[in-house]
């Protein structure tokens, strides 16, 4: 089974769930053209305290991936509009396709959401920009081994 870890701004600790692979491959698959299957996806694996966050009526899809062409192989991507607290925001799935857990995905995911950011910059310079919430859907056969929290990853955080 694939192991779904919520990498989540929205509340304290990270969230782990189980997809069976045919239903990620069917989701991915079907999830940028099918919205009604990304919010049902989203109902079904999401913690509750993240989901209640969501308007799932509001989900929309973008056609914008972040994936560098190098990781292409190794990740997808999705990325979709939606109100999150009753504010427009984004929710950024990122598909990894290895067998282990990576220590960088933080920092990835961290270029990815600057990436998306910019954009909303180019679009309209002077307005605070919208939330993303970053969920990582991982491959492994191991339970993943890596901090959720970005800052175990800096030196010198406590």
């Amino acid at each position: 089974m694939c192991s779904l870890c919520v990498l989540c701004v929205l509340c304290a600790k990270p969230s782990f769930g189980f997809v069976k692979p045919c239903q990620l491959e069917s989701w991915r698959s079907q999830g940028t053209k099918d919205v009604a299957n990304t919010q049902a996806f989203l109902e079904t694996y999401l913690p509750s305290e993240v989901l209640q966050t969501i308007d799932v009526d509001t989900i929309q899809a973008e056609k914008d991936s972040f994936i560098e062409q190098d990781l292409k192989e190794f990740y997808a991507d999705l990325l979709f509009r939606a109100n999150i607290r009753n504010r427009e925001a984004y929710v950024y799935i990122l598909l990894e396709h290895k067998s282990y857990s990576d220590y960088n995905v933080g920092v990835q995911l961290l270029r990815y959401m600057s990436a998306i950011w910019d954009k909303e910059i180019k679009k309209q310079k002077n307005r605070r920009l919208p939330l993303i919430l970053p969920i990582v859907l991982y491959q492994g056969k191991e339970k993943w081994g890596v901090s959720t929290q970005f800052a175990d990853r800096i030196e010198g955080v406590e």
